[in-house]
């Protein structure tokens, strides 16, 4: 199988599986997802970014997943006009809303970010809150598939806060 072959039955493949919602294991996700990047070029491995942005190529690498699960997902393109602090993605697929703070290591979110993910983190309901990183990929990849697995929605931001004293 050729290279873009490859590439085209993997899209397939995860449509396919998707909207007939088989259950596809996370393995196979990442490992076609991974492929699929290494293949286009924009990545050499998954959280490894090449290009001058980081921070924005790991938004898109989430926002990839993101689709294949079938979420709506919104961003901020320019925030220089809108208050500081809101995360970076919110994703809605029925009946979940998952919002994200997206960071590259050696980043730390800011206080106006820490402060709207300790508001957010508060809301009851099938919200989950979330500060990634590239190298969480995979627990990404779990959560966009199954919300549900959270359980009682303590999400990571609860876990994570306390790295930043807040």
């Amino acid at each position: 199988m050729s290279k873009k072959e490859e590439t085209e039955w993997t899209k397939e493949t995860l449509s396919a599986m998707l909207a007939k919602n088989d259950h596809v294991s996370v393995d196979a996700t990442v490992n076609a997802y991974v492929r699929e990047n290494e293949l286009s070029g924009k990545t050499g491995q998954l959280g490894k970014q090449r290009r001058a942005h980081p921070e924005a190529d790991f938004r898109e690498e989430v926002r990839k997943l993101a689709r294949l699960f079938h979420y709506a997902c919104y961003f901020t393109h320019r925030s220089e006009h809108s208050p500081p602090g809101w995360p970076d993605l919110a994703l809605v697929r029925a009946p979940y809303l998952l919002i994200a703070e997206l960071k590259i290591r050696p980043n730390k979110p800011t206080a106006p970010q820490i402060v709207c993910l300790n508001g957010l983190s508060g809301v009851v309901g099938n919200v989950g809150v979330f500060l990634w990183y590239p190298e969480d990929i995979e627990e990404i990849t779990r959560i966009l598939q199954a919300p549900g697995i959270l359980g009682g929605w303590s999400t990571d931001w609860g876990n994570r806060r306390r790295e930043f004293g807040k």
